[in-house]
């Protein structure tokens, strides 16, 4: 199959493309940068765009999306890449998938079927909102729905706003009891669901793929491990106090509930085997 990938040099989407290459796929990259395009070549890409019979979405603007108030830019810029791209493969003919990558920062969904609410606390709902759109047009569309991505020797986005937060406070915070739950997938696992929803016929068009390996950490365990470290200490923080010390990140660390994997492992066969986060934090920079 030919499959196109872009934010392929990134820490999922490069993943994404070693079991992309894995499995037989010939593989065109999106790239930014001569730095990417040697990269996506190392990987077994071909940094040029060509017709595909499908697109892995894996790009993202991060970096402006941490930023105070930089929620909206980012992803008014990644619906409008969907829009672009989708549009294109309804032109394209039939037959073609897209895969999404969505995110789970907070918890706020149940299982693959439920959707992710509009709003601070579901920044990317309205990018599934806009797939499924896509899906009624006769794009085989998936969304695969991100827990945060943890790697060996990857500074991991919002552990690493979490640690910038608490040098500058000189503690590392927490919510109330710290009880609320955060889930975690390391790098190799995401990279393996999207091939595997892209290949597996038992995944329909307009499903979710939830890629949570572990369901769900108390945040109070994660900032001890981190506070430890670091030589500091852990501190609680009334939940009225969270957004204005934790920023966007006070939106994830209030969640609670455990993210169920049920379907996403029925219709794929996935099953996670990578390190997890805590393995992958001993090694840590702090």
């Amino acid at each position: 199959m030919k499959v196109f990938v872009t934010g392929g040099s990134g820490l999922v989407g490069s993943n994404v493309v070693e079991h992309l290459v894995a499995a037989g796929h010939t593989v065109t990259g999106l790239a930014r940068s001569e730095a990417s395009a040697s990269k996506l070549t190392s990987l077994g890409a071909t940094p040029t765009a060509s017709a595909a019979d499908a697109v892995i979405h894996c790009a993202f603007n991060h970096e402006t999306f941490m930023k105070p108030n930089g929620m909206v830019q980012p992803n008014e810029e990644d619906r409008a890449a969907i829009t672009a791209m989708c549009d294109a493969l309804v032109s394209s003919g039939p037959g073609k998938t897209f895969i999404n990558s969505s995110a789970i920062l907070t918890n706020i969904t149940d299982d693959e079927f439920s959707p992710i609410p509009e709003g601070p606390a579901g920044p990317r709902g309205p990018a599934e909102k806009l797939l499924l759109s896509y899906s009624e047009r006769g794009v085989r569309t998936i969304n695969v729905r991100l827990s945060p991505v943890h790697c060996a020797g990857y500074e991991q986005t919002f552990l690493a706003a979490m640690i910038g937060i608490a040098k500058k406070n000189g503690f590392v915070g927490y919510v109330g009891e710290g009880t609320n739950v955060w889930p975690a997938v390391h790098a190799k696992d995401a990279g393996a669901l999207y091939v595997l929803g892209l290949t597996s016929e038992k995944v329909k068009s307009g499903s979710n793929l939830n890629a949570v390996a572990e369901a769900g950490i108390p945040t109070k365990e994660i900032v001890e491990f981190i506070a430890k470290k670091m030589g500091l200490e852990a501190k609680s923080i009334p939940p009225a106090e969270a957004q204005a010390h934790f920023g966007f990140l006070g939106f994830a660390l209030q969640a609670g509930r455990k993210i169920t994997t049920k379907y996403t492992r029925e219709w794929t066969g996935w099953e996670p085997t990578g390190p997890g986060l805590f393995e992958d934090l001993e090694t840590y920079n702090f």
